[in-house]
């Protein structure tokens, strides 16, 4: 989507699993200074140092955030982001003091900071906001062994395809809750990251029989295990329903919503 830097509009992904980064192409066109250099971990925990400057402004539609921080990444000579001809992310530390709806079905994002102004009509439920990347993070509902109630915490991560992916951190917890169903399991890469595609690894590809979001059920989840820290729900989530992200009361809504559905593996396996 288009945002403006110093009245220049440029092309951005919405990637709330990130924070603010923009390309070298837009650090030479604005004139900016390095605040500091800082390790950085991408998707598959590769690490790596980035420069962090000072952004006097980023505007979204007729929304003026000021005095913004950014990561500065060579994004034009990435083997996989340069296809996609876009100058930067727009990451969830821009949001700390708003309200973030995305709507895939309506092709809208809107941003606020009254949350009456979006009208919602379903509860919401809580969403933890962690760190200083204002990383959105929610509760995943599982039925373990003898129907027992499971909980686990994801991160909604809007730069990442697929509906969901389960963390090896959180798949070694659940083990022994009998949440989900081993199909297979094979080496192989992390998907495509910020530094690449990660080291080689042991991923299992699985079947979770019941996954619940606030009011929304999805039963015969099928989906591969990934080396970050945090299981993600990817942007496909959101053709199920219309997200709302009140980073201000820590709250998450998912509007409009089905309340069940049979999910499938073309629908959710991805990258094995």
């Amino acid at each position: 989507f288009p945002v403006t830097i110093n009245t220049k509009t440029y092309h951005f992904i919405l990637d709330t699993g990130a924070p603010n980064l923009i390309s070298n192409k837009i650090l030479k066109e604005i004139n900016s200074t390095s605040i500091s250099k800082i390790a950085v971990k991408d998707g598959n925990n590769t690490q790596d140092t980035l420069e962090i400057i000072n952004v006097d402004a980023i505007q979204l539609g007729n929304i003026t955030f000021e005095n913004q921080t950014a990561l500065v990444s060579d994004i034009e000579n990435h083997p996989f982001l340069k296809c996609y001809s876009i100058d930067g992310f727009i990451g969830s530390n821009l949001f700390k003091n708003s309200i973030l709806k995305i709507s895939l079905k309506n092709k809208k994002i809107i941003i606020t900071d009254k949350i009456k102004s979006l009208n919602p009509n379903e509860k919401p439920t809580e969403m933890q906001v962690i760190g200083t990347q204002s990383k959105p993070c929610i509760w995943i509902d599982y039925q373990g062994k003898n129907h027992k109630k499971v909980r686990e915490q994801a991160l909604i991560d809007t730069g990442m395809d697929g509906f969901y992916d389960l963390s090896n951190r959180s798949y070694e917890v659940l083990m022994k809750e009998g949440i989900y169903e081993i199909l297979s399991n094979s080496q192989g890469y992390g998907n495509i990251s910020l530094f690449g595609t990660g080291i080689k690894s042991e991923q299992e590809l699985l079947n979770i029989s019941y996954f619940k979001i606030n009011q929304s059920i999805f039963k015969n989840v099928t989906t591969n295990t990934h080396e970050e820290h945090t299981s993600g729900i990817g942007l496909d989530f959101f053709n199920y329903g219309d997200g709302i992200l009140d980073f201000i009361h820590h709250k998450f809504y998912f509007e409009n919503a089905i309340s069940e559905q049979l999910m499938n593996a073309t629908e959710t396996y991805r990258d094995w």
